[in-house]
């Protein structure tokens, strides 16, 4: 793989904890576009299957926002994209923004967002940008960019249609507001302050740390199919070791390995409410000493 890109999605894994999907799109004979297989192929395993390639799409990770026009010419693209561009400087909003080498402006937002129950990902994203910007502007732009799972070009990948590179066009990068989600209570509760520059590891929660080492029984609830495993899959993700963590849960838990990757896939935050109580009613006492999500009031 590239070395640029590896070292650019590393820092995104890293920092953004989700080991994302990637592919490699390219041109066959006849001049029709093919793909990479991409469900099942992460970062974590990309060189394994492709040993040879560099990817050049991405996933869009869960609290990361793509604004994107797909007008036919690459003038009206940039006529919106500036005018977004311009509201987000103006609300000193952090962002990154790549010109494709094709015809479109891509828009990168990182949103605070930590999931508690069951939150629709897809709305949370669309009504954030309806919150931010103009009805009329927000029409113009490709909606299909909100859904949970959506490749993207790589931002320093070569545009597979046309072989040119990419460019950075317009950065805000020390701005200091982060996206806020105020859709409607619930989804506030769900809102941390945080820099989206900053790796949210390390993470202490002794509740979780002791899930690592000792076996849980589920009980009639299956409290920990529904309530540890996200949460424990979600904890190790924040952890730059999680590979080693997550090893360390399937041997205590005495399950296969991968017990966790259905939920891995999903969950980019935990809550340790549930654990805890799990740990209280077990007799294992209330012993998460530090909670690093509070609820926003």
């Amino acid at each position: 793989m590239n070395p640029k890109i590896k070292a650019w999605l590393t820092d995104l894994n890293e920092n953004y904890c989700q080991d994302m999907r990637l592919a490699k799109r390219f041109k066959l004979k006849t001049g029709e576009m093919a793909t990479t297989k991409w469900k099942e192929t992460t970062l974590s395993n990309w060189e394994e299957k492709y040993p040879r390639l560099t990817p050049n799409y991405r996933q869009i990770l869960t609290n990361e926002l793509v604004l994107e026009s797909d007008f036919p010419t690459q003038a009206k693209n940039k006529i919106i994209a500036d005018k977004i561009l311009d509201i987000l400087d103006n609300k000193n909003i952090n962002y990154w923004s790549i010109f494709t080498g094709s015809k479109s402006y891509h828009i990168h937002l990182m949103m605070s967002v930590r999931e508690i129950g069951d939150l629709n990902i897809p709305e949370i994203k669309k009504q954030t940008i309806k919150s931010i910007l103009p009805e009329a502007l927000y029409n113009k732009l490709d909606e299909a960019n909100f859904f949970n799972i959506r490749l993207i070009q790589i931002e320093f990948a070569r545009n597979p249609k046309t072989g040119n590179l990419p460019k950075i066009y317009r950065e805000n990068i020390n701005g200091k507001n982060i996206v806020a989600v105020t859709v409607n209570k619930k989804i506030n509760r769900a809102l941390i302050k945080a820099d989206w520059k900053k790796d949210l590891a390390p993470i202490n929660c002794p509740s979780l740390d002791y899930m690592l080492e000792n076996y849980v029984k589920d009980d009639k609830q299956k409290t920990r199919h529904h309530c540890i495993a996200p949460s424990m899959a979600a904890y190790i993700r924040f952890k730059t070791n999680r590979y080693e963590l997550a090893a360390k849960y399937y041997e205590a838990q005495q399950k296969p390995y991968g017990e966790l990757e259905s939920w891995d896939s999903e969950r980019s935050y935990f809550g340790c409410t549930q654990v805890r109580k799990y740990m209280e009613a077990n007799g294992l006492g209330n012993i998460c000493a530090i909670c690093l999500f509070k609820e926003v009031e």
